[in-house]
């Protein structure tokens, strides 16, 4: 759900402690693979390989958990769990009417 949607269902509370708790630190990396993934569709698998190689983007995450499937399921277990109340405040927050 967008920001704005959020705001609609009287979220702000939601998002301030979102944002208070927030680390950004993928957009380098995600910003290569999206660019990546639009020259491939663009111009071809072997186009976006030699943009790659030129640009010496060979990413090595310093974990092996960026998904449920590489991480621990005990890792995977606890992160689900840091958003169970998460969620629940924003089922909350949606279901009270907009004004």
């Amino acid at each position: 759900m967008s920001l704005e949607g959020l705001r609609r269902y009287q979220a702000e509370a939601i998002l301030a402690e979102a944002a208070a708790a927030a680390v950004p630190g993928a957009g380098v990396s995600a910003g290569l693979d999206l660019g990546l993934t639009v020259v491939e569709r663009l111009r071809g698998t072997a186009h976006a390989q030699r943009v790659q190689l030129v640009a010496e983007y060979d990413p090595h995450p310093p974990l092996a958990s960026g998904s449920p499937t590489q991480a621990p399921a005990d890792i995977t277990a606890t992160a689900r769990a840091y958003f169970v109340p998460f969620m629940a405040r924003l089922r909350e927050a949606a279901s009270k009417p907009v004004r």
